[in-house]
């Protein structure tokens, strides 16, 4: 008998650039972590001094980290979405959500993830996050790569202010 109901175990990662075809990232080093975090304006009143008494909801983001095992195209496609060549810029001034591309990942079959959930979980706009200094080892060391990947919110409904970062299966 099981002490809880877990869902760990190990997924596999695949990510579908903006107009291109879903490839598999690859082997990933240790673990999948997403941040997700929000912000408030605090409400503070004179009556209470520097206590905050209240918030107002204001949104939040969603960050992936991943780091990459392996050299092949699924990693790259990751690793630099601005430009089919690596190196190369690709057309200055687009929206980020534009240049996003699609990751999903997938628990392996068998395992408590996969049983419990989330079976999976799709990010349908996931950027290389602008700001992060993606280091790339050279040498005769193992080549993994951290990157922390930015996912951009699409509306729930046209229109409303409900926005919608991941969906679940």
């Amino acid at each position: 008998m099981a002490f809880g109901t877990w869902a760990f175990g190990p997924y596999t990662v695949d990510y579908t650039p903006a107009g291109g075809e879903k490839t598999a990232v690859g082997l990933l080093e240790q673990h999948i972590t997403m941040n997700q975090p929000a912000f408030a304006q605090d409400v503070m009143a004179s009556r209470y001094a520097e206590s905050v008494i209240d918030g107002i909801y204001r949104g939040g983001n969603v960050f992936v980290q991943l780091i990459l095992k392996e050299w092949k195209t699924g990693s790259k496609n990751v690793m630099w979405p601005f430009d089919a060549t690596l190196g190369q810029s690709g057309k200055i001034g687009r929206a980020m959500s534009d240049i996003a591309g699609s990751l999903l990942l997938t628990a392996i079959a068998g395992t408590p993830a996969a049983n419990n959930g989330p079976a999976t979980r799709t990010f349908p706009l996931a950027c290389f996050s602008p700001g992060h200094n993606k280091e790339v080892l050279f040498g005769n060391v193992e080549r993994n790569v951290p990157i922390i990947m930015q996912c951009y919110p699409a509306e729930v409904t046209p229109g409303d202010s409900e926005l919608q970062w991941f969906s679940d299966t």
